[in-house]
């Protein structure tokens, strides 16, 4: 079987980037990941996403080929049927550790999520019966919860894992999928900071989940009554909760 070697893969990234006098920053930039992921890739940790394998060379300036096998090639070297074929294989091996990794994320969100839900129904259900005042939940709390399970079913099942190419080519804050609308001014969506708002988005979601009921539960004992209080502070933290994360992200990784 023919696996990639990290470790040696990060030795060569190094070896190159050092070359061509970059940063890992600067080469981050250009590949529009943070550094931290080239830093992940040096260190043996990680792999490149087969799409990045191109850009990665032409930056480099090496071949996909000379980047699998982790070595440079004469200009007029032929490959041998052996090595064509090894490096089929390696590229196949990164696809699909590329898709593996892509499984187990999707995996573990999907596991989270639905864990969130059957906890929010848990404490509902018991504060049921239990007969706690629950007048609060009822009339605002219950809004919530709804739009934290919409939203978190769309960060779980729909969001996309990349944006189109012209999100990095150009300054664009607004994104349209569906019924989803995102718009947020100041920030510009790209494929570099794109899976720490989605990541963000989806935890709030979760959290929102888990806590909203006993949020509104606490609030009717600390404030009886006062459901107008209640549903403005509510709204405010509701709103902050979510988009406060996406603009530090959003700004951190652009």
């Amino acid at each position: 079987m023919f696996e990639m070697d990290k470790e040696q893969f990060g030795k060569f990234v190094l070896e190159l980037r050092k070359e061509k006098s970059l940063t890992q920053k600067e080469l981050a930039d250009k590949l529009y990941v943070s550094d931290k992921t080239v830093s992940k890739w040096e260190c043996g940790k990680g792999m490149p996403d087969i799409s990045m394998l191109v850009p990665l060379g032409e930056i480099l300036g090496v071949s996909v080929t000379e980047l699998l096998e982790c070595k440079r090639h004469a200009p007029d070297e032929l490959l041998s049927t052996a090595q064509v074929e090894n490096v089929v294989q390696k590229a196949l091996h990164v696809s699909g550790h590329e898709q593996k990794q892509r499984y187990l994320r999707k995996k573990n969100r999907i596991l989270w999520y639905i864990g969130a839900l059957v906890i929010c129904g848990l404490e509902i259900g018991v504060a049921y019966m239990l007969k706690w005042e629950m007048f609060s939940f009822w009339t605002c709390g219950l809004t919530f919860v709804i739009l934290a399970a919409v939203f978190g079913a769309w960060f779980t099942f729909g969001a996309k894992e990349k944006l189109p190419a012209y999100y990095d080519e150009y300054k664009i804050s607004g994104f349209i999928d569906g019924g989803i609308h995102m718009n947020l001014p100041g920030v510009h969506f790209n494929n570099r900071n794109w899976p720490h708002i989605i990541k963000a988005g989806w935890l709030w979601s979760v959290l929102m989940l888990m806590l909203c009921p006993i949020y509104f539960f606490l609030f009717e004992f600390l404030i009886p009554g006062n459901i107008w209080v209640i549903f403005v502070v509510s709204m405010v933290a509701f709103f902050c909760g979510l988009f406060v994360p996406f603009y530090v992200v959003g700004t951190r990784y652009k």
